[in-house]
């Protein structure tokens, strides 16, 4: 694990409660994206970051054993083309974690490719955003992260 973070978000949020966000992302820029994504959308959260599969997955199994004082993420936003283990990789953990089993997983990458949305629908993802080319497009993710939030 690299990072823990607290976003603290305007008081008027459209959901009622905070949120742990993990989000596996080994860029930068489009790190801070997400985190700008998150704020528009007005989202309280507590951002967890990841910024390769392996870290991802020892939060994951950290989760599983209470290690992480009961960070268990609500939401897993995850890149596929991750240094170490893809994001494939960590989307099959996370599926068979028993905490973390049921989590909603928004795939968040740049890949087109028919195969990856194919493959990570198969292993159990919740959505797919792919990342745009533009700011504005970018802050579009917030409104898919709020519609899973508010789904679970």
């Amino acid at each position: 694990m690299s990072e823990t973070e607290t976003g603290s978000v305007l008081s008027e949020s459209p959901v009622a409660r905070r949120y742990r966000i993990l989000v596996v992302e080994d860029n930068r820029a489009d790190l801070y994206l997400i985190r700008e994504a998150i704020a528009y959308s007005k989202i309280e959260s507590d951002l967890f970051v990841a910024p390769d599969g392996e870290s991802a997955v020892e939060f994951i199994r950290a989760a599983d054993s209470g290690d992480n004082k009961g960070a268990v993420p609500d939401l897993i936003l995850l890149d596929l083309n991750l240094p170490g283990r893809s994001g494939a990789e960590v989307l099959k953990e996370i599926r068979r974690s028993a905490k973390c089993a049921a989590t909603p997983v928004l795939i968040v990458s740049s890949s087109d490719h028919v195969r990856d949305l194919e493959e990570t629908a198969r292993f159990g993802a919740s959505g797919y955003f792919r990342k745009p080319g533009s700011y504005s497009g970018f802050m579009k993710l917030g409104a898919a992260v709020l519609d899973l939030l508010c789904r679970n």
